[in-house]
C-alpha cells in the first residue's frame, strides 16, 4: 500500500522549520500556484491521483488554486491553519484551528477535508485530545506520527493501525521508516527523496510494501528564493535536489502502484471489518 500526498504550503509557510514568522508571509514572494500547477500537470500525464493536505492560511488566499484541485478529482485534506504543531497550540486552539481551517477550505472548493497530517509529522504527544477532537470534526484518517517514535508510552507502529477513543475509532497512516542501526531513515518524501540516490530509493521501495509518500510545491521547484530571515542550511535543504524530483517520481510511479488516502481508508477499513487487522 503506497499513499501518494502533497502538504499544500508555499517555501516559507513552515514556520517552524524556515523560522518564517508567518506575521511575514504575505509580504513574500509565493511560488505555490506555478509549482502546484506543475504537479498537477505531471499527476494527469500519469493518471495519477493524489491526497492534497492544504494549510489553511494557503486557502484563504489561493481558493482558485484549491478549488482547481478538487476539480480535477484530487482529494482535499488538511494541515493545520498556519504550520503551527498541536503541542505548541494546547487541545483549545486545536480545536479553534480546525474549524477556521475547515471553513476556509470548504469555503474555497465547496468540500470538507476528510483527511488530516499534522505539521512537519510532529503532532507532540497529544494523542488524548487530538485524536478525538478530529473524529468530532468529521475527519476520516490521520498521517500525523513518525513510525517507531514514542508518543508518551505509546511506540506507533510501522504500518496502518486504528485509534480506539471513546468518541470512536480513526485509522492512522504513520509515515513509514527505515530502520538500522538503531537509526530512522524516513527516505519517502520531500528533502529526503530528493537527495538520496535514485538507485538506493528504488531498493528501499522494494523492501516495503508499504509507504507513505509526500511532496511539498517546493521539492518541484529548483528556484526556491533565499530570504535572509531562513538559516542558510534551510534555504539548501529547500534546494537540493529538486531537479531530481520528477525524474525519481515518474520511476517509482512506473513500479509501483500509488492510492490515495481515502482508497487506503477503504482498504484497511474492509481488513477490519474482515477481522485481518
Amino acid at each position: 500500500m503506497n499513499l501518494l500526498s502533497i502538504d499544500l504550503e508555499d517555501w516559507y509557510t513552515s514556520c517552524e522549520s524556515s523560522e518564517i514568522p508567518s506575521s511575514r508571509w504575505a509580504s513574500l514572494e509565493s511560488r505555490i500556484e506555478r509549482n502546484t500547477m506543475t504537479i498537477l500537470d505531471f499527476l494527469e500525464s500519469h493518471g495519477q491521483a493524489a491526497t492534497f493536505y492544504v494549510l489553511g492560511w494557503v486557502a484563504e488566499r489561493h481558493p482558485a488554486l484549491i478549488r482547481r484541485i478538487a476539480e480535477l478529482g484530487h482529494e482535499i485534506g488538511y494541515h493545520s491553519w498556519d504550520h503551527v504543531r498541536p503541542l505548541r497550540q494546547g487541545a483549545e486552539a486545536f480545536g479553534r484551528d480546525l474549524e477556521r481551517g475547515v471553513g476556509a477550505i470548504a469555503s474555497a472548493c465547496g468540500q470538507r477535508p476528510l483527511h488530516y497530517r499534522a505539521p512537519m509529522f510532529m503532532p507532540g504527544d497529544v494523542i488524548a485530545w487530538m485524536i478525538p477532537r478530529l473524529i468530532r470534526h468529521g475527519f476520516v484518517s490521520s498521517s500525523s506520527f513518525p513510525a517507531w517514535s514514542r508518543q508518551g508510552g505509546f511506540i506507533v507502529p510501522g504500518r496502518p493501525f486504528f485509534f480506539h477513543t471513546p468518541e470512536g475509532s480513526l485509522p492512522e497512516f504513520p509515515l513509514h521508516a527505515y530502520r538500522f542501526a538503531g537509526l530512522r531513515l524516513h527516505y519517502s518524501g520531500s528533502g529526503y527523496f530528493r537527495m538520496l540516490p535514485r538507485r538506493l530509493l528504488l531498493r528501499l521501495y522494494r523492501r516495503s510494501d508499504y509507504h507513505v509518500t509526500y511532496f511539498h510545491p517546493r521539492d518541484f521547484d529548483s528556484r526556491v528564493p533565499y530570504n535572509s530571515m531562513q538559516p542558510v542550511g534551510r534555504y539548501l535543504m529547500n534546494r537540493l535536489g529538486n531537479a531530481s524530483t520528477i525524474p525519481k517520481l515518474s520511476t517509482l510511479l512506473k513500479e509501483h502502484t500509488f492510492i490515495t488516502t481515502g482508497e487506503a481508508v477503504k482498504r484497511i477499513s474492509a481488513l477490519r471489518e474482515n477481522g485481518e487487522m
